[in-house]
């Protein structure tokens, strides 16, 4: 029977690459994955008391769920640590464990030489050496054979001291051995213990989004707020401009080379993601409860994970949180065109970062969403979305 922790491991995050990894590269992404968590405790402490304050002055379902996908994503983040320490240390047992082998194999063949030496000396009696040495027949013979005798016992004594060192390895490889199964099987409790939580937390988000689905004035509160976001994020990319042409105007050298922007490829960009469109860009009626909806961009259903490209190469100008976005990428592509990629479980870049064509930029995900593991994808020119349809390849 499978254990419950791996079932729980395996539904939330896929086992890496077929590419085996370092132990050394794997420590470095442990040692990224607790910085990024100290941020991310950090950042729910500062917003702790804001959530609070919004909360007990008005009903929000965004800031409802934003705590909900904060709490799972921290967890997450925890279970991916832990995952990661358990695979280093498999990898550490393996290695250790080839080694003890070795050792043992050393070992065996030093005990069935030594065997045979003792065995050969018993059969000569105690004075072996000796005999060897004054059976010489002239002065230079006699010399020789000391040398040669001399030799002989110099190695004898090297192999018992290297036949007593591989005894002090091997007793040290079980001892690590022992050390190193007892971590695993403290971070196998830890990755359960924290696995249960983000399923708990999984089941308060689909409570909370089952009610935003089945009450109309739950869904029209949740649109409205999205509506707001949306204007907040305009207002966040207008800012970004400004931004970035404040920093032009003061250094005109690093910015003589700008992106060439979107306008020559229209039509011809590839695709964040492969999956199914489930919204398209402008207003509709949501087909359940006859809301009004307007849409900014298009929503596609993948599965949890799936690979987010970029669309074409852009320098990473927001690596962050957006209210009723979750967790949000946006690329600068130059002549003031932007993309971006909300909703997701993981950020694969920073700010700063340039990026090229189909690079892996983030993995799909339900933070902020509403509607489960999905892309939330918009363009636009400066602050204003235009349809991202027309500009992706027709497929």
């Amino acid at each position: 029977m499978i254990p419950i922790f791996i079932v729980l491991l395996s539904v939330s995050f896929p086992l890496s690459s077929a590419n085996p990894q370092s132990i050394e590269e794997m420590e470095k992404k442990i040692e990224k994955e607790h910085s990024d968590l100290t941020k991310m405790k950090e950042r729910m402490k500062i917003e702790k008391l804001h959530i609070e304050k919004s909360r007990s002055e008005e009903r929000s379902v965004l800031l409802e769920l934003e705590v909900v996908d904060r709490r799972k994503q921290i967890k997450e983040k925890e279970l991916r640590i832990y995952d990661k320490n358990l695979q280093i240390n498999e990898k550490k047992k393996q290695a250790v464990f080839e080694k003890l082998k070795e050792t043992e194999s050393d070992i065996e063949r030093q005990k069935s030489f030594l065997r045979n030496r003792l065995r050969a000396i018993y059969k000569q009696g105690d004075l072996t050496y000796l005999k060897a040495i004054f059976s010489a027949t002239s002065f230079n013979d006699f010399i020789e054979r000391y040398k040669f005798m001399y030799l002989i016992a110099k190695s004898d004594a090297r192999m018992i001291d290297n036949f007593k060192e591989n005894l002090l390895h091997l007793k040290k490889a079980h001892e690590s051995l022992k050390k190193i199964d007892s971590r695993i099987l403290l971070f196998k409790d830890k990755a359960l213990i924290k696995a249960r939580e983000v399923e708990a937390e999984k089941r308060k988000k689909e409570f909370l989004l089952a009610k935003v689905r089945d009450e109309k004035i739950t869904y029209e509160i949740a649109h409205k707020e999205l509506e707001t976001a949306s204007r907040e994020l305009e207002e966040l990319i207008r800012q970004l401009e400004k931004n970035k042409v404040a920093v032009r105007e003061k250094d005109t050298e690093n910015y003589s080379k700008e992106l060439d922007g979107l306008l020559a490829k229209k039509g011809r960009l590839s695709w964040p993601v492969k999956g199914t469109l489930i919204s398209g860009f402008g207003k509709s009626n949501d087909p359940k409860l006859k809301v009004p909806v307007l849409n900014k961009g298009i929503e596609i259903k993948v599965p949890f994970g799936t690979n987010i490209r970029s669309i074409e190469t852009g320098k990473i100008i927001y690596a962050g949180w957006l209210k009723g976005y979750g967790n949000v990428l946006i690329l600068d592509h130059g002549k003031n065109f932007y993309s971006l990629y909300a909703h997701n479980s993981q950020t694969l870049v920073e700010k700063g970062d340039i990026v090229v064509p189909k690079q892996i930029i983030a993995r799909a995900g339900d933070s902020g969403s509403l509607k489960g593991p999905l892309l939330y994808f918009e363009i636009r020119h400066f602050w204003k979305p235009v349809n991202p349809l027309e500009w992706l390849k027709k497929e």
